[in-house]
């Protein structure tokens, strides 16, 4: 596979959030119920095309951006990445994409990351009870 190296016309390339499935000790498996890559809506900008946002005043996202976008737009493909590692990727026309996520310097911790703790926090519970 060959990593895509110009973005043409008002596109923009994402890759795709793909949520990591993580099993507790007593094998209960806690991920997203997203199971294919169709069903993602969020992704990490990684490049604008030339044109894209041209006809606005103001582009609605940057490269490095967490944004969603429209459910099915795009098709998903795999590219390996200069890691060695499979990613997964979209191209969007720009106005599929719907949001942006803003950062808050003083708030740190994502809501996913604040989602996973609570998750783990639930995990660790049930096992304390597994061994009991």
């Amino acid at each position: 596979m060959r990593e895509v190296s110009t973005i043409l016309g008002a596109r923009v390339k994402i890759q795709i959030v793909v949520p990591e499935e993580q099993k507790s000790k007593g094998g209960i498996i806690t991920s997203s119920d997203v199971k294919d890559l169709e069903d993602i809506d969020v992704g990490i900008v990684l490049q604008l095309g030339k044109e894209a946002y041209g006809n606005f005043d103001t582009n609605w996202c940057d490269v490095g951006d967490k944004v969603q976008f429209q459910r099915y737009a795009g098709k998903p493909i795999e590219e390996l990445g200069s890691d060695g590692k499979m990613k997964y990727i979209r191209f969007l026309k720009d106005i599929d994409v719907i949001a942006k996520f803003e950062t808050v310097e003083s708030d740190a911790e994502t809501h996913d990351d604040k989602v996973l703790k609570t998750v783990k926090s639930i995990n660790n519970k049930l096992t304390e009870v597994e061994n009991e």
